[in-house]
């Protein structure tokens, strides 16, 4: 059951990557806005964001359970937006400029499902 629930995230971040992609093309202020240096800042704070979230789950006793988890959650986020990358863009690289359009995707929109989702929820 945990393996469905994986990989439904990780076609759930490849579609929120996809989305990124459409929409930072067409927006000169976000696609300035996501480059790697953002990108590594902006992923700390999610992973801390998604600890956060995660600290009334049931399976979770500490704060290092909930790195744990949100870090995993995190290697989701970032193999949607690989995944994204290379079905949307059909390149021979991973690492170009719309991975990172891809994961600024994949982060934003999965941090507005969690938060709607664990937050709200509770």
């Amino acid at each position: 059951m945990v393996w469905i629930d994986v990989i439904i995230s990780i076609i759930l971040y490849a579609v929120f990557g996809a989305i990124g992609i459409s929409v930072i093309k067409k927006n000169k202020t976000l696609r300035n806005f996501s480059n790697k240096k953002n990108l590594i800042v902006l992923s700390i704070i999610y992973v801390l964001f998604i600890a956060l979230i995660f600290r009334n789950e049931p399976e979770v006793t500490d704060f290092v359970d909930q790195i744990i988890l949100s870090l995993g959650n995190y290697f989701a986020t970032y193999l949607g937006a690989i995944i994204a990358v290379k079905i949307v863009i059909k390149s021979k690289t991973i690492f170009c400029k719309e991975f990172y359009y891809s994961l600024s995707g994949s982060i934003g929109l999965g941090a507005v499902v969690l938060f709607l989702f664990y937050a709200i929820g509770y």
